[in-house]
């Protein structure tokens, strides 16, 4: 490699098309919600929970889409006008009790169709894959939110933590994190916040790309599988990424580099090659610099 040395350099959005949000414009909010919720999650969900039914020796639930969109919308709403317990919602007490919940399903529906809930066969588990009860529905979601992106030139990689306290494989603490129990997300999003494509950290990944593993490591390959699932009509504009100094790596950056690609990151002293000449961590701790 040959280091120049320069000011700095920030991708020109010159070139660059603007985000079409025109076909979301006159959308109600439950539309938008719908067009990456589609139809094709509540068949599979009225599928397998048919399915785990009679696996629990128990008569078919009978479940229909539009009880289905009901009892998701509890669990939405539950989630910020938190209770104790879901029963909650449906007590004679004015503190807890939530009409719009109360009235819109009976408290014994609501806690059959918890009980049957599933997006899986568990009679074909996939037993390398740690995340294979969720797997069908986030193979819909993830296509779900890539057919829905709208280039934006600067996107964000990191991780994120998804709270949870109960047993799972997958279940991480991370020591210093606002969240600390949880699943972890390697996360894809734009300015915006809108995610555009994620992966469930469970260490050995199924459909991890070993090559990319092995060239970028293990928290930086995923960032160059989401650029390959990247829609073809998008794949070729100039994105510019952004990330820390846990993926930043020369062989990351000179890849996206050689895919037409810009990327701001910060770097580790133990990552910088012999040769470059960039200041060591010790030597501009000593700087003063001008207030």
């Amino acid at each position: 490699m040959k280091w120049t040395k320069f000011d700095g350099y920030l991708s020109s959005s010159i070139g660059f098309p603007a985000a079409d949000y025109s076909s979301f414009r006159d959308m109600a909010a439950v539309s938008v919600f719908e067009s990456i919720f589609t139809d094709e999650i509540f068949t599979l969900m009225m599928d397998k929970m048919l399915k785990y039914a009679l696996f629990l020796n128990c008569p078919d639930p009978h479940v229909s889409k539009d009880e289905l969109k009901v009892f998701l919308g509890i669990l939405i709403v539950s989630g910020y006008n938190i209770l104790a317990g879901k029963r909650q919602y449906w007590e004679a007490a004015s503190d807890v009790r939530n009409e719009m919940v109360y009235n819109a399903m009976r408290r014994d529906r609501f806690a059959q169709l918890m009980r049957f809930l599933h997006f899986a066969d568990n009679t074909k588990p996939d037993l390398m894959d740690k995340m294979w009860k969720l797997r069908p529905l986030v193979n819909i979601l993830k296509s779900s939110f890539l057919k829905n992106f709208r280039p934006t030139q600067q996107l964000a990689y990191d991780e994120s933590m998804v709270a949870y306290f109960g047993r799972h494989g997958c279940k991480q603490f991370i020591r210093g994190k606002p969240i600390r129990f949880g699943y972890k997300v390697w996360s894809l999003n734009n300015p915006n916040g809108y995610l555009v494509n994620f992966e469930i950290y469970q260490g050995r990944n199924p459909y991890g790309n070993s090559e990319y593993e092995e060239k970028f490591g293990k928290a930086a390959a995923p960032l160059v599988q989401m650029i390959d699932d990247i829609p073809e009509p998008y794949k070729h504009l100039s994105y510019h990424f952004y990330f820390d100094n846990l993926f930043t790596g020369m062989m990351l950056l000179a890849e996206l580099k050689d895919r037409g690609y810009a990327a701001t990151g910060t770097i580790r002293d133990n990552r910088v090659p012999k040769g470059c000449s960039l200041t060591s961590k010790k030597a501009m701790a000593k700087l003063q610099l001008p207030r």
